[in-house]
């Protein structure tokens, strides 16, 4: 519920790649946490095949792999392995067709992103705004560390830097739509709020959904 009123949520029904990336990436953490290893893997991979933040889905099984401290388990390492063939297969998909392996990275500098410069092209997108989106993203990672687990919040930290990484901020709004398991920890803390906070809470997102 608070994904779909989320200001930003409009990306889910536009021609994005957020509502199939979002599908995609529970999936495959849920089947991870229900012990089916290659469908997680299987799903990771599409992931990445969506968008290259599903590269980063590798940092939760890699820090649930170090946390179980089971080192001899074959069967976590499959989507550790699996994770990273769908953004491998991008890769190659743009070196043949687009003769560059990294052609999704030289598109981004049309928006300014991965400037030599790289301080003054970040700071030159700070607005109310994405200053906003960014102390916002902070918050529900302190959230879902404390909520749920400490993969988890590993797992948005490392969506968080990937988000910053070209120099940019303009599209922390989604990375922070796409990070969904941010939401799945403030809905915990949304449930114990008294009834008038969470009215005041979908009010005040609603209204910025309006005004977006």
């Amino acid at each position: 519920f608070l994904l779909a009123i989320y200001p930003f949520s409009f990306f889910m029904v536009m021609g994005y790649t957020e509502s199939l990336f979002i599908c995609l990436t529970a999936a495959a953490l849920y089947y991870y946490r229900t012990g089916r290893p290659w469908l997680a893997g299987i799903f990771a991979l599409l992931s990445g095949l969506t968008r290259v933040q599903g590269l980063m889905i590798i940092t939760y099984f890699l820090a649930e792999y170090v946390q179980s401290r089971d080192w001899h388990s074959k069967r976590r390492l499959i989507p550790i392995l699996l994770a990273p063939l769908g953004t491998l297969i991008f890769i190659g998909y743009q070196w043949l067709y687009l003769g560059s392996p990294l052609a999704f990275i030289e598109a981004q500098t049309l928006w300014g992103k991965f400037s030599d410069d790289y301080l003054a092209s970040l700071f030159a997108t700070v607005n109310p705004i994405t200053l906003s989106a960014f102390f916002l993203f902070i918050a529900l990672i302190v959230i879902t560390y404390r909520q749920l687990s400490k993969t988890l919040a590993f797992y948005a930290v490392c969506s968080l830097l990937l988000a910053v990484l070209p120099g940019s901020l303009i599209s922390l709004n989604r990375y922070i739509l796409s990070s969904f398991p941010l939401f799945l920890g403030l809905a915990l803390v949304y449930q114990r709020l008294k009834k008038p906070y969470q009215a005041s809470i979908i009010l005040w997102w609603i209204t910025l959904s309006i005004a977006f």
